[in-house]
Formats: C-alpha cells, structure tokens, sequence
C-alpha cells in the first residue's frame, strides 16, 4: 500500500482540492444576516484543509497555494492584529502572496476599538511601517496618505483622545468650505481608527496583484483619505489627488462586492469611494452592492464601462442614479435588483418601480442575458404603480427571474382578506398586466423562475405549459409559491407537463430561492 507521503506531487494538489473551500463569501453575503454567520459555514471546510497541510512538511508545501488562495479575515477584538499578521507573512513569504486569489474581509474598527490594542503589537506595528515606506506610500504621489499621517492619527490622536487632562472638544477649521467642525473625543478616536484601519486594508491589497475576487463587509470611510488634521488645521493626505489617477494595485481583480457592517448601514457610497475602489481594479467585470446607500448622482462613469454583471441587493438607489450607472455599463449581460423597503428610504424618496428599471435596462436589450427582478420581499412591501410591463424587445435573454408583484404591480397583490369588491375591481386589471406580461417573454429564456402570491387558485400557471413551443431553448421553471402551496392541483399539472417535455421543474425545496445567488451554476 502506497504512503500518503510518497504519492505525486499532481495526486496530493488534487486531494487538496477536494477538501479546499468551495463556498463563496460573495453568495454567503447575500444568505447570511452577519459574519458570524458566513464564518460558521466557512470554518469547517477552512479546518478541512488546514488538518490536511499539517500532515508533514513535504504536504504543506505542496498544498501552500491552495491553502493560501482564498483567505477569510473575520474581525473582532484582534481584527487589525490578524491583518498586520498576514501581511508579515507576505512580506516573508511572496509564493504565498502571489497564491491569493479570493480575499474576503469583515472588519469593524469601531465597534470593536482594536486599533489601540494593536499598537502595543510593536513588532506588528514596525511591519506595516517599513511596509509602507518600502511600497513608496508617501505625501502627495500615491494612492494612499503618507504613513507619518498614519503615524500622527494612530499614536498622538489616540493618545490625546486618552488624555484625561486633555480637552473634551477641539474646534476645527476646514479651509476648504470656511465651516467651524466640532470633533469631540469620540470623533477623533473614529478618525483615527478608520485612517489606521483602512490604509492597513489598502497596503494588504498591494501585496495580493494576482487577486481576482475581493469581498469587503467594511465601513465605506475605510477607503477615504484622511482629510483633517484636528490640531493643526487645514488640509492632510492626499484628498486633493482626484481618484482616477490611482495605480492599478490590482490588475487581475474581476470581482468586487461590498457591504457595509452593521453599524454604518446609513454612510453611503459617493463618487470618491467607487472611484477609487475601480481604479485599483480596472478589469472588474461582476460588481455586486448589498445593502448600500448611493450618496452621489455622478458616478465614475469611465470606470463602470467594463462591468458586465452588476447587482444591486437592498441598495437605496434613486431611479435618476440608476440610469446612470447602467446607462455607463457599456457591456451589461447580467442585472439584479432587489429595492430596499419604503422604511429604508430617506426623506420622501422613492423606490425605483419594475417599469422604470425595464426602462432603464431598454439600452441594453440586445445584450442582456440575466435579470433578476424580487420586489415581494421587501418588508414593508413597496406599493408599485409602474410594473414591469413587456420584455419582448430583450431579444437575447436567456435567464429571468422575477415576481408576480413586479410583472403586475401593487393592484395585483390579491390576499384571502381582500373583499368582493377589491377583487372585481383589481382583478381584472391584474389578469391584464399578468397576460401582457407572459405574452411578451422572449423566445430566447433557457430558465425561469417566477414567484407568486397574487392569487390562490393560480390557474393561470397553466399558460406556461400551453404555450411551450414558444420558448424551443426553455430547460428550466422554477414555481416559487409559499411552502404549502406545493400541492395544488395547478401547480402539480404545471410540473407534470413541464416534465413531459423535458423541461426540469423542481420543488419548492429543490430550487433556488435567492435572486442575488441564482445564476451562480449556469
């Protein structure tokens, strides 16, 4: 019998490939309500591979790059300290480096104050400063603020903030706007906790060039300059650079998704961020936002040419913002959107409706493959006045995903509670928009997944079945109904016929039931 040690070196990647983790933090972002969450599901496999490097030298050698091509830093108390951790080991060890390929980071410096726990880590603390002076981030011709920022903001502001002898409040010219700013200890502390953090996060990612997939579930001030020098006044770091004109830190990156932590749901994203965050990546193809609000009516639209699949889940976008940024997708083939609830929104504003987004989208008709459309989970529902109307002019799409509530709008959501009344008054309006709706599906959709509480008979499934030899390429139709609802004769009959003519139609169990991560095995 052959030793596990004296197989080949291919024989040993291989198994390694077989216990490597093979969830992805970008779809567990979309499942889980937290990290905690998204750590717990990734921990085994990451045990799984980690018990198998540790047979033997020879092993761990071998296994090194799948070991380090997809990494996981979940933030606590020592979140900085692990960041500081890893990048030593980049610095001693560029195979491993140059391995990574997925980075999935979920950091909140401030509710876990670790910055100043971290700088008692000297050895840490004088890694990331030679660090820095050695990939030239210096006042004013890199990316990022001169490390003597970071020295100022790290060491002397937290100090200050702890100086029981010192002043409460500082007050804070910035002579950019000629506005007084009051920062008080606490504010300060956050400052200095962001700067540390975020330029911590950027100098990471100079080290990872082969990175293709990144993931941060940070707060979005990580990736701004520091701006304000609370006592001396005036303009510090490199706030005056415009964005665009970043290195290229990451040529290889295809896929960026970003949410923010728990705490800073309500800071948006502005013009600076996104800039800044697709100019180190310029090659991003998959963008994918979650739970984000849009600050800004100008995006970088040069940098946004290249993006062919953008999702926007729970994002608090106006319809205004939104034209702009698929309109700058040149080469938009996918397109996911799921509205936040009429709660989320501020000050009046108004959820983008399923007609407007089809609108949008009209541009690109002739090149969309994918589009996701889920406006029923929204909590409280969003009253919809503008459904989706017709598809027929997306001529090349081939996945579509959408709900009854969307294809007919707020007059169609008809319950059990809903009296004699409403139902002759709405249902015939909503039979209308469901028909031209259906009649209008193009003959290129391969898959379908429709979701439906509109009635509770739901015979008109039944058009599905009827008119198959529209759709020659249809091969998939998901019927998602509540769970009860799975045997209803309708709905049976449906699956039966669909069946029969070699069309897969699973169960409500068996099928995907989130929008954001359906598309991910086509």
């Amino acid at each position: 019998m052959v030793a596990l040690n004296d197989l080949p070196d291919e024989i040993i990647l291989g198994i390694a490939s077989l216990v490597r983790v093979r969830q992805s933090p970008n779809h567990l972002l979309f499942l889980s309500a937290g990290d905690v969450t998204i750590a717990e599901d990734l921990s085994p496999e990451r045990e799984g591979l980690k018990s198998f490097s540790m047979v033997n030298r020879r092993i761990r050698r071998i296994v090194l790059t799948t070991w380090y091509s997809v990494i996981q830093l979940h933030g606590d108390s020592d979140g900085m300290l692990k960041m500081a951790q890893l990048l030593r080991t980049f610095r001693e060890n560029s195979q491993a480096a140059a391995a990574v390929r997925q980075l999935y980071v979920c950091m909140d410096p401030i509710s876990h104050e670790f910055t100043s726990d971290f700088l008692k880590h000297n050895e840490e603390v004088a890694t990331i400063y030679e660090t820095a002076r050695s990939v030239g981030i210096l006042f004013p011709t890199s990316l990022f603020p001169a490390w003597d920022d970071l020295d100022y903001w790290g060491k002397t502001l937290l100090k200050r903030a702890d100086d029981p002898k010192g002043s409460t409040d500082f007050e804070v010219y910035d002579h950019s706007d000629s506005e007084d700013i009051l920062i008080t200890q606490e504010s300060i502390r956050r400052e200095a906790e962001f700067g540390l953090f975020g330029n911590l996060f950027q100098i990471l990612l100079l080290h990872t060039a082969g990175l293709r997939e990144l993931i941060a579930a940070v707060p979005y001030n990580a990736w701004l300059p520091i701006s304000i020098d609370p006592f001396a006044g005036g303009q510090r770091g490199n706030s005056n650079i415009p964005a665009y004109d970043a290195r290229r830190l990451l040529p290889k990156l295809t896929t960026l998704a970003l949410r923010p932590v728990e705490e800073f749901v309500e800071h948006g994203l502005n013009a600076s961020v996104i800039a800044t965050l697709l100019a180190i990546g310029p090659n991003i193809k998959e963008l994918y936002l979650e739970s984000c609000l849009l600050l800004t009516e100008f995006w970088p639209l040069k940098t946004l040419k290249n993006i062919t699949h953008l999702t926007l889940s729970m994002t608090r976008v106006s319809a205004s913002q939104l034209r702009v940024i698929v309109g700058a997708c040149e080469a938009l083939s996918t397109f996911k959107y799921t509205p936040c609830s009429d709660k989320e929104l501020f000050f009046g504003a108004k959820p983008v409706e399923p007609g407007e987004v089809i609108q949008t989208l009209l541009p690109h008709a002739a090149t969309l493959k994918t589009l996701c459309l889920e406006y029923f989970d929204t909590d409280p529902h969003v009253f919809i006045t503008k459904p989706a109307g017709q598809l027929r002019q997306f001529t090349k799409l081939e996945n579509l995903w959408i709900d009854g509530f969307s294809a007919c709008g707020s007059f169609g959501r008809l319950s059990k509670n809903n009296s004699e009344n409403d139902l002759e008054n709405r249902g015939p309006r909503t039979v209308y928009f469901l028909q031209v709706f259906l009649e209008s599906l193009p003959s290129s959709l391969e898959t379908f997944h429709w979701s439906d509480e509109l009635f509770d008979d739901m015979e008109y499934l039944e058009w599905i079945f009827e008119k198959l030899e529209r759709f020659p390429k249809l091969r998939l139709v998901e019927i998602q109904c509540d769970a009860g609802e799975d045997d209803m004769p309708v709905v049976w009959r449906v699956r039966r016929a669909l069946v029969k003519a070699g069309i897969e139609s699973p169960l409500y169990g068996e099928m995907a039931t989130n929008a954001e991560i359906w598309d991910k095995d086509f």
